[in-house]
């Protein structure tokens, strides 16, 4: 799959003009992905609106967070509720390329805000969405399992 959206994009009637802008990494192991992570300014995750990824959470969001880098999300109102509700990016309608287009401007252009979103989420992942908060929740359910 990672070729042939390779070679979609290289075939794209602008691509010489962009291409010196654009690194295809490809798969990494979790640590690398977060050294990679740490140049990048904004996190996307504008994922097409289907059945199965409307009412599931990207993780690739919480890691943003996790990261301290502003997300641009698909607008779905479950993916609200992470990034507009908590400060700690933008949403857009995922088919809709001039909204990212400006959301991602927006970001470049507005430190303070780029700032804002970021802070908002590292501090968002260690007190509300990290493994640690949630470790008593699973513990509490499996207490539940067991004892029924």
């Amino acid at each position: 799959m990672y070729h042939e959206l390779r070679i979609k994009i290289e075939s794209l009637p602008y691509y010489d003009e962009i291409k010196n802008r654009l690194h295809f990494h490809g798969r990494k192991k979790l640590q690398e992905s977060f050294e990679i992570g740490k140049n990048c300014g904004i996190g996307l995750s504008i994922i097409h609106p289907m059945s199965n990824s409307i009412e599931s959470y990207p993780t690739k969001i919480f890691e943003y967070m996790a990261s301290g880098i502003p997300t641009i999300a698909s607008d779905f109102e479950l993916y609200k509720t992470i990034v507009e509700e908590v400060h700690c990016g933008l949403n857009v309608p995922p088919l809709d390329s001039n909204a990212l287009a400006l959301a991602i401007r927006k970001l470049v252009l507005e430190k303070d805000l780029w700032q804002t979103y970021s802070n908002n989420g590292i501090e968002l992942a260690r007190t509300k969405y990290g493994w640690g908060n949630e470790r008593q929740k699973l513990f509490d359910i499996y207490q539940k399992l067991l004892n029924t």
